[in-house]
């Protein structure tokens, strides 16, 4: 029973050992959460508040939570997060700039129709 319980401690402890080298291994995700930060910022500028507020809040929740476990030496999983966290900001940037788009594409057939109408009075004056 004892040679037993042995074999298990020592089963748990290479386990355990495995598991803190791998993380120890794991270099902090400096780049990761650089490309994080910068997509959050274009995201930002591109007016993302006003155009993609659920993801932009999505994508400063899931960068803070990076930087929350690099506090706490959990480098993978903190790499993750910041690209789950830049996936979340591309997508709020790319939403912004098609409602902005839209929004361009929507005033510039308004000044079309202006246009088409005084072209008309203009023929009709005449």
């Amino acid at each position: 029973m004892t040679a037993g319980l042995t074999r298990v401690a020592s089963g748990l402890l290479l386990a355990v050992a495995v598991a803190l080298a791998g993380c120890a291994g794991t270099p902090p995700p400096d780049d990761a959460m650089a490309r994080a930060d910068f997509s959050l910022r274009r995201a930002e500028r591109a007016g993302a508040g006003e155009h993609a507020p659920l993801e932009l809040r999505e994508a400063r929740k899931t960068l803070e939570r990076a930087k929350s476990l690099v506090r706490e030496g959990d480098n993978l999983a903190a790499r993750r997060a910041a690209e789950r966290a830049q996936v979340a900001a591309e997508l709020a940037e790319a939403l912004s700039l098609a409602a902005r788009a839209e929004a361009e594409a929507g005033e510039a057939e308004d000044n079309l129709a202006r246009m088409r109408d005084e072209l008309q009075r203009r023929k009709d004056d005449y």
